[in-house]
């Protein structure tokens, strides 16, 4: 009897499709493989329940309702970049209810065996009749700051999990010092980095708004023993850190890709292939709420909607995952 209940139940899980057992909105949006895109997820940006996606040599447009997104190809006669220039489109993100891209153009010289900063700008993003994007300069930035000489050899730092809070656009990005936090003026575009301090051999590998202006920020120091990771508050204004609480890990697990929730007051990440919550800062709530198949560290912030609707994206993948943990998948199929 037994043996027959079982085999009836496999059979009745073999029957009901994938999508029944996710949580809704649960989705794999973005992979590789997917027509269009052969890998490279470097920057995601929301707005107006439109999710955009940029790769190395498009932008993937995910409208609300749609089950796939669309690939835009970019005008490339419309940055008209200097002979011999390089231009990166690093990021992407959205303001005063507007796209922008931010590209960085340089050159490298080869008498002085050195990179030039020819100049860096948020363009702002048109999308044509005709599937092709242009972007025109709308803020030009001070970008010296991100020109990094190191022992003898100079290059352009990348912008990595760029996000906007009170007209400023933060961004963490790798220098000869370790991992730093940048701030940009979205009104004149001047930049400064934050003086923070902390151990010289912890990195930061996360780091998200807060409220009341302030950032939280995830570092990880790495031991013989493992890994300790903290999750601190950063006051901007002051350029000063003070520690909360640390995450819980085990061995080497690292988490990464945070991001805070004002009116849930609480703090997502990921870790171990899951999809983690901590509600009222209090790290005692700390429980998974979903799986989460892209690795914890992404070049791209995540994004969390009004709807509780977790994005994350690898080089390789752009997934959502819906945060309610009653609602987690393996938790909604009752045989």
């Amino acid at each position: 009897m037994k043996r027959l209940l079982s085999l009836l139940i496999a059979l009745f899980v073999a029957m009901v499709p994938f999508s029944a057992l996710a949580a809704p909105g649960d989705a794999t949006i973005l992979r590789r493989g997917d027509e269009g895109f052969d890998g490279g997820v470097r920057s995601m940006a929301y707005l107006d329940e439109t999710l955009y996606m940029l790769t190395y040599d498009a932008l993937f447009v995910l409208e609300p309702g749609a089950e796939r997104p669309v690939r835009y190809a970019w005008d490339e006669p419309n940055f008209r970049t200097p002979d011999g220039a390089n231009l990166d489109r690093q990021a992407l993100i959205a303001h005063d209810g507007q796209l922008y891209a931010l590209s960085v153009e340089s050159r490298w010289l080869q008498e002085e065996e050195e990179t030039e900063l020819l100049g860096a700008a948020l363009r702002k993003v048109v999308f044509g009749e005709d599937g092709i994007v242009r972007a025109d300069v709308a803020l030009e930035l001070d970008w010296e700051d991100m020109l990094e000489d190191e022992s003898g050899y100079s290059y352009i730092r990348q912008c990595t999990q760029p996000f906007v809070l009170d007209g400023l656009m933060y961004f963490t990005t790798y220098a000869s010092r370790g991992t730093v936090v940048m701030a940009y003026d979205l009104g004149d575009g001047s930049g400064r980095q934050l003086d923070l301090e902390f151990d010289s051999e912890e990195y930061i590998n996360g780091l998200c708004a807060y409220r009341d202006g302030q950032l939280l920020s995830m570092r990880s120091h790495w031991r013989e023993d493992g890994v300790t990771v903290t999750v601190a508050v950063i006051d901007p204004e002051a350029e000063e850190s003070e520690d909360l609480f640390a995450i819980p890990t085990v061995g080497y697990s690292n988490p990464g890709s945070i991001a805070y929730s004002e009116e849930r007051d609480a703090l997502y990440y990921i870790m171990n292939g899951e999809l983690f919550q901590i509600t009222g800062m209090d790290v005692s709530t700390n429980q998974a709420v979903a799986d989460m198949p892209v690795e914890p560290y992404s070049e791209s912030a995540p994004i969390l909607t009004a709807e509780g609707l977790f994005i994350a994206s690898s080089y390789e993948a752009v997934v959502r995952r819906n945060t309610d943990p009653n609602l987690r998948a393996e938790k909604r199929l009752k045989v």
